[in-house]
């Protein structure tokens, strides 16, 4: 146990030094081509992974953690969710939902425990499930004008972002509350998918029609906004942070240490 409680403190001093999260990567959906690409942070050059089998008159947003290798997407014109595999963009599974996933007010995400929350007309926000599709309402989200994406953080806060004219405003959600609160009123005029990365940043892209999209980095506790640079991909409507091989070393460790723990196994 001793020897579990120094590799967990050595490798939580590897994740919080500089640079310690320079490889992170974002998965990235491209309306454009109907295609994800592999964005790294470290270098914004993206590289295709492959264009996705849903075809038609599909309207493809947003992209949340359905587990390892696989992302959660929505089709906003035949209100399916589709599991997808993110090393080659092939589809998993599919599943009719019993909400409508409007363009105006709308996000998806999944809680650390691994709940699929999701927003809906009128601000709701419900939880979904996958395997049916069916819906639970939580509450309606009072005090925002407009939601366009949500990001859960490892520490369980929900964040959202919409806009407002010529800003974006970024909120906080308070699921015990059942109230928003403005974080920001962030100057930038439109981010339309959001996701939190392991070096404890928001980002963001906006999902401009034939236009490359920018990066945006976010202090999710002031709100404090970066202009990464281009992303290369036109049209980004989905973004998703992947966890870095350490990151999940470390959750594996702390699993195997609760595990000890539940078995009465000793110090």
């Amino acid at each position: 146990m001793r020897k579990t409680a120094f590799l967990l403190v050595v490798l939580l001093l590897w994740v919080s030094s500089p640079g310690a999260c320079a490889t992170i990567e974002l998965i990235a959906y491209s309306y454009d081509d109907n295609s994800l690409y592999s964005l790294p942070l470290d270098t914004l050059q993206p590289t295709k992974i492959g264009t996705m089998e849903i075809s038609g008159d599909s309207d493809l947003w947003a992209l949340a953690h359905a587990g390892p290798g696989a992302a959660y997407t929505v089709d906003r014109a035949t209100d399916t969710l589709y599991t997808v595999d993110i090393t080659d963009a092939s589809t998993i599974t599919s599943v009719q939902l019993d909400q409508d996933m409007q363009i105006s007010n709308r996000g998806l995400d999944v809680s650390p425990a691994g709940v699929l929350y999701g927003v809906f007309p009128g601000t709701n926000l419900r939880t979904i499930d996958p395997q049916t599709g069916a819906s639970t309402l939580l509450f309606n989200i009072e005090g925002v004008v407009r939601i366009e994406s949500i990001a859960f953080s490892p520490d369980g806060r929900l964040y959202a972002v919409g806009d407002v004219g010529s800003r974006t405003d970024l909120y906080e959600i308070d699921l015990v509350l059942e109230s928003a609160s403005l974080i920001s009123r962030m100057n930038v005029s439109d981010i339309d998918c959001l996701t939190y990365a392991p070096d404890g940043f928001l980002y963001g892209a906006d999902a401009h029609a034939g236009i490359v999209a920018d990066l945006y980095k976010i202090n999710p506790l002031t709100g404090q906004l970066f202009n990464l640079g281009s992303t290369g991909i036109i049209e980004l409507n989905g973004l998703l942070a992947v966890p870095e091989p350490a990151t999940l070393l470390l959750i594996g460790f702390g699993g195997m240490a609760l595990l000890r723990r539940k078995r009465g196994y000793g110090a």
